[in-house]
């Protein structure tokens, strides 16, 4: 009989004990960060340059946005890259054929540059929008600044007698989450 006592008893405890640890609770968000920045390549390029081009500070909007939800800057837990795009715009037919190869940098006062995309062998570089890898790194320390930057440094293959223009489209998304 002490069996089927404590055998009723013992589903009852669990019960009680998974409520009591479950009190506390995590609210999380995610924030969709996406911006785009119109980048030239001077027509004065040469074949073998390698082209440095900058997309200047880019205020981070995920910080009004966190707060929107009731959240801060604080409460940020990783950020990643959703995708990493480039769209021609000028020579409307063109791939990114004319490179090489294209790398990106994550740039924030206080912090070092910080490869986050890159996309290798100007052969497989075709196509608008070009989709370029992603590091995976977190970059959390980053969107807590006022304002991050990009660099972009393009090993060009070709020369032109004209300048390409592309818009440059980072997308990230933020996790944040905190204690109700």
């Amino acid at each position: 009989m002490k069996i089927n006592t404590f055998s009723s008893i013992l589903p009852a405890f669990i019960i009680g004990a998974m409520i009591l640890t479950g009190c506390s609770k995590v609210e999380k968000t995610h924030v969709l960060e996406k911006t785009t920045t119109l980048l030239e390549i001077p027509s004065t390029t040469t074949g073998s340059d390698l082209v440095e081009l900058n997309t200047g500070n880019i205020a981070s909007a995920a910080k009004a946005k966190l707060e929107a939800d009731g959240f801060t800057l604080a409460d940020i837990k990783t950020v990643s890259f959703d995708a990493m795009q480039l769209s021609m715009v000028t020579p409307e037919d063109e791939s990114f054929r004319f490179s090489n190869s294209i790398k990106v940098y994550l740039q924030a006062e206080g912090l070092p540059d910080t490869l986050v995309a890159w996309k290798e062998d100007g052969y497989s570089l075709t196509g608008s929008p070009l989709y370029l890898f992603r590091t995976g790194s977190d970059l959390s320390e980053y969107l807590k600044k006022d304002n991050i930057s990009f660099k972009l440094m393009v090993q060009m293959r070709r020369v032109f007698t004209e300048p390409i223009s592309f818009n440059f489209t980072p997308m990230f998304i933020v996790n944040a989450e905190k204690e109700k």
